[in-house]
């Protein structure tokens, strides 16, 4: 091994718990998904001479954000919780959360650093667990993956664009 990669440090640290590690790669993530996404489409609205943008860029915001929404639509597991081994699931059941209930878990994200107070204080569950009557637990415990509806994955989907739709018309 060399020199270099026995002294380098993960970009993650280590002492970083794995639910914080998920966090960060989720964050990380949209921020890439954005960025390039939001590149891409100003190339193509500056080739084509588009003049009023707003229309576009509102609708490229409302996708991303909607994405973010409904980042744990696909058996409970986002990006990050697929690579810190996490799983979203029904707390009574213990069944995988559905996407509608992960989009209802994940509306909650907008009160940021409440959410985080109350996940340090709430055994693992934060105010979006508390609503939607969720929890979070390693992939492997009693959790069924099962076949993905894609019926609800495309409701979820749409509830989230008219959501942010609804806010970005009256405060934005």
């Amino acid at each position: 091994m060399s020199d270099a990669r026995r002294n380098s440090k993960p970009i993650i640290p280590d002492s970083w718990s794995p639910r914080g590690k998920a966090i960060l790669l989720d964050f990380g993530s949209l921020a890439v998904l954005a960025f390039i996404t939001r590149q891409i489409l100003e190339i193509i609205l500056n080739e084509s001479g588009v003049q009023d943008t707003s229309y576009y860029f509102f609708g490229w915001t409302a996708v991303v954000y909607g994405l973010f929404l409904n980042k744990d639509m696909l058996h409970g597991m986002s990006i990050g919780k697929t690579i810190a081994g996490f799983r979203v699931i029904v707390l009574k059941t213990g069944d995988t959360a559905s996407p509608l209930r992960c989009l209802v878990r994940n509306l909650f994200l907008i009160l940021g650093p409440v959410e985080l107070v109350v996940l340090l204080y709430s055994e693992n569950r934060r105010i979006g667990d508390f609503v939607a009557g969720t929890t979070l637990v390693s992939s492997g415990v009693s959790a069924q993956s099962g076949k993905v509806n894609y019926a609800e994955v495309v409701l979820a989907c749409l509830v989230s664009f008219a959501l942010i739709y609804v806010v970005a018309y009256f405060f934005g």
